[in-house]
């Protein structure tokens, strides 16, 4: 079985890396995502791959070690595993360690979510 169907894949390597995408706090993945990362048109089962990508990738970019990934999501770390096994090639894998001012915006994020 592969991970996501011809058509989504095609979506999601077919964005060109920008190394200036604009980056954001996503609420609903609860970390950073860049502008050229989540492609229009992803079918629901495409979207829920990318976001089990999103969320795996920001637990690296807390220092969660990948023991601790499931946090209510047993399969993230399969759908990691079986991405980087299928070759994949998604922007997000190339932003595995954060700059200074993204680990600002990702910590700034974080606690303004726990304060509400």
């Amino acid at each position: 079985m592969t991970l996501l169907s011809d058509a989504d894949r095609e979506l999601l390597e077919g964005l060109p890396f920008d190394a200036d995408a604009e980056v954001a706090f996503n609420e609903v993945t609860a970390c950073l995502v860049w502008a050229d990362e989540v492609p229009d048109g992803l079918s629901r089962d495409g979207y829920r791959v990318v976001r089990d990508l999103l969320g795996a990738r920001g637990l690296i970019h807390r220092g969660v070690s990948s023991e601790d990934w499931d946090y209510g999501f047993p399969d993230r770390l399969d759908r990691w595993n079986e991405a980087l096994a299928e070759g994949l090639r998604w922007n997000g894998f190339r932003r595995l360690a954060l700059t200074g001012g993204q680990r600002a915006l990702l910590r700034r994020s974080i606690s303004d979510e726990t304060a509400l």
